[in-house]
C-alpha cells in the first residue's frame, strides 16, 4: 500500500544503501565473521559426493557421514528430506542455491535435525511441510546456515524456519522467501532460543490465522544485521514484519518496508521484552494501529534510525502503549494516519525523545492520551508545549523528503542543535565491539558529533571542514568560492558538491562559508 505521502515513483523493490559503511556491512566484514566463527575442519573428515555409485541421494551420504565430514552435493534438484540426525557435518551445494535445490514435495520438512555445529550451506530448500519448520526443522541445536534460500514452504509454526527448545543457529547471507505459516511465516523462534541473522533477506512470507509474517519470536533472542524485511503480510494478525513478544530484539543496520498487519505493527510490533534498534529504517508499512513500530510495554532503545512513508489508522509511524521507550537521533517524517497520530500515537506511555525530527506528518506530528512524553532538543513540527527542553520548531531543511533524502542541508537549523551527551555509549544486546561501534555512527555510516555538537535526526551532516578546500592550498578563501560559483548546476560526485545532493547550489555555498579560513 502507497501512502498519500509517499512518492508515487518510488520503487516496489527495497532501494540499496550503498552509501553506509556502518561496520559489518560489508561482504568483506561478514566473510571475515564467518572466517572466525565457522566451525573449523577435521583434516582427517572424509568428503563424501553426491551424487555418485556410493551414495546416490544425499540422504544416503548423511547416514554415512562420521562428525567433522562433508557431503558435497552436486548440482541439480533433488526430490528428498533430509534428516541430518543432529549430526556435526557439513552439507553443501559449491554451485549455489541457483544450481542446487532440495525439494521435500509437501511430505515434511526439508532438512530436520542438524546438529550443533552442522552446516548447510548453498542450497535452495523448497517444498516442505511441517508443524514446526517447513524449510528447516531446529530442535535444541546451534547450526550454521550460510547461502540457502529457503523458498515456499509450509508449516504450522515457521515456514520458512522453526527453532525450538533453546537452539541457537546462525545464518549468514540467506534468503526466506515466499514461505506460509500460521505464526512466523519466514522465521519462529521459541522456548528460550536464539536465532542470528546477518545480511539476510526476509520477503514475501505470510501468516494465516496468526502472527510475525517475516520473524515471529516468543520467549527468545533476536539479533539481526544488515538484514531487510521486506513485502511480507500478516492478513489477519499483528506484526508483519516482525512480532516479538517477551523477547530479546536488537536490530542494526535494518530496512523493515512495505510490510502488512491487519491489527497492530506493520513493520514491527514489539510485547514487554526489550528492543534496541541502532540505524534501522522502517518505510512504508501499514497496519490499523503503528505502521511503522507498535511498541507495547517494551523496554525499547532506538537510535540513529528513520520512520517514513508508514501508514494506519492510528499511529503512523509508531504506536507506543505502555513503558518508557527511548528514542535518540531518531527522524520521524512524512508518515501518515487516517485517524490521529501521523508521526507519534503515545497512550499511557512516557516516550522520551532527544535529539529527534518529527516533521510533515499528517495529520499531525504527535497524539497523546494520558502519556508523558518528554522531548529534549529536538525539532517538531508546529513545536512542544509538553515535556522537555532545547526544542525548536524551525523547518529542519531535508535534502530531498519528496524523493527519500532526508539528510540535513548545510544551512539545517538541525545542524549542531543536539545534546552530545544524549548519545548512548552502550546498549542492551550489544556488546562485540563491531556493535558497539555502529552506536558512534548516523544512519549513513558517518561518524557522530562532526561539529561543536551533534545534530538532530538520523543523519549527521558530514563536517565540510578541508572538503571546501577545493584547490588544496590549505585555506578556504576566494578560490574556492569562484570554483563553486563555476560548477553551478547538476553533478554527479564533483568535489564541489559539497551537501552530497548531486546538484551544486547555494547549499554548498553556505557550507564552504561556513568553512571559510584556514583549514584546522
Amino acid at each position: 500500500m502507497l501512502h498519500p505521502l509517499m512518492p508515487s515513483d518510488t520503487p516496489t523493490t527495497v532501494r540499496p544503501r550503498g552509501d553506509r559503511t556502518r561496520a559489518g556491512r560489508s561482504g568483506a566484514g561478514l566473510a571475515a565473521l564467518a572466517a572466525l566463527c565457522l566451525p573449523a575442519l577435521d583434516a582427517a573428515a572424509a568428503d563424501l559426493h553426491v551424487p555418485s555409485a556410493s551414495f546416490p541421494t544425499i540422504q544416503s551420504a548423511v547416514q554415512a557421514a562420521q562428525p567433522g565430514d562433508r557431503v558435497i552435493v552436486a548440482a541439480g534438484t533433488y526430490a528428498e528430506r533430509i534428516d541430518m540426525q543432529n549430526r556435526m557435518i557439513t552439507l553443501t551445494a559449491p554451485s549455489g542455491p541457483q544450481s542446487t535445490t532440495i525439494h521435500a514435495g509437501g511430505i515434511g520438512p526439508v532438512i530436520s535435525n542438524p546438529g550443533t555445529n552442522a552446516v548447510i550451506h548453498g542450497f535452495t530448500l523448497a517444498g516442505g511441510l511441517g508443524g514446526y519448520g517447513g524449510g528447516i526443522a531446529i530442535t535444541g541445536t546451534s547450526p550454521w546456515v550460510v547461502d540457502c534460500v529457503v523458498l515456499d514452504n509450509l508449516a504450522t509454526f515457521g515456514g520458512g524456519v522453526s527453532v525450538r527448545s533453546g537452539g541457537a543457529p546462525m545464518f549468514i547471507r540467506c534468503r526466506f522467501s515466499d514461505n506460509t505459516a500460521n505464526f512466523g511465516g519466514g522465521v519462529y523462534l521459541r522456548d528460550g532460543s536464539t536465532g542470528t541473522f546477518f545480511d539476510c533477506v526476509v520477503q514475501d512470507n505470510v501468516t494465516l490465522t496468526g502472527t510475525g509474517a517475516g520473524v515471529h519470536v516468543n520467549l527468545s533472542t533476536l539479533a539481526m544485521r544488515s538484514c531487510v524485511i521486506y513485502r511480507n503480510d500478516s492478513i489477519t494478525k499483528s506484526g508483519g514484519g516482525i512480532f516479538a513478544s517477551s523477547s530479546t530484539t536488537t536490530l542494526i543496520d535494518c530496512t523493515i518496508s512495505t510490510n502488512l498487519a491487519l491489527e497492530n505493527g506493520g513493520g514491527l510490533m514489539t510485547s514487554a521484552g526489550s528492543l534496541s534498534m541502532v540505524g534501522c529504517i522502517l518505510e512504508n508499512n501499514h497496519a490499523q494501529q503503528g505502521g511503522g513500530w507498535y511498541g507495547y510495554a517494551t523496554a525499547a532503545h532506538l537510535v540513529s534510525s528513520l520512520f517514513r512513508w508508514n501508514s494506519a489508522a492510528f499511529g503512523g509511524g509508531a504506536f507506543l502503549l505502555g513503558a518508557q521507550p527511548r528514542l535518540t537521533n531518531t527522524t520521524i517524517a512524512d508518515n501518515w494516519a487516517s485517524g490521529s497520530g501521523g508521526g507519534l500515537r503515545v497512550v499511557t506511555a512516557a516516550p522520551v525523545l532527544c535529539n529527534a525530527i518529527l516533521w510533515g506528518n499528517y495529520p499531525d506530528q504527535v497524539s497523546r492520551v494520558q502519556d508523558g512524553t518528554s522531548f529534549y532538543f529536538s525539532c517538531i513540527q508546529g513545536g512542544w508545549t509538553g515535556a522537555g527542553s532545547g526544542n525548536i520548531s524551525d523547518n529542519p531543511q531535508f535534502v530531498d523528503a519528496l524523493n527519500g533524502d532526508h539528510r540535513l542541508h548545510a544551512s539545517s537549523p538541525c545542524i549542531n542543535a543536539g545534546d552530545s551527551t544524549a548519545l548512548p555509549g552502550e546498549l542492551a544486546g550489544l556488546s562485540d565491539p563491531q556493535s558497539l561501534s555502529a552506536l558512534g555512527l548516523d544512519l549513513a555510516g558517518e561518524a557522530r558529533i562532526m561539529g561543536s555538537a551533534i545534530d538532530h535526526g538520523a543523519y549527521e551532516l558530514p563536517d565540510a571542514g578541508c572538503r571546501a578546500d577545493l584547490n588544496d592550498d590549505g585555506v578556504v578563501n576566494f578560490r574556492d568560492l569562484l570554483a563553486v560559483v563555476r560548477s553551478f548546476g547538476p553533478c554527479d560526485g564533483c568535489r564541489e558538491d559539497l551537501t552530497d545532493d548531486g546538484v551544486v547550489s547555494v547549499w554548498d555555498l553556505i557550507a564552504l562559508l561556513a568553512a571559510w579560513g584556514a583549514c584546522p
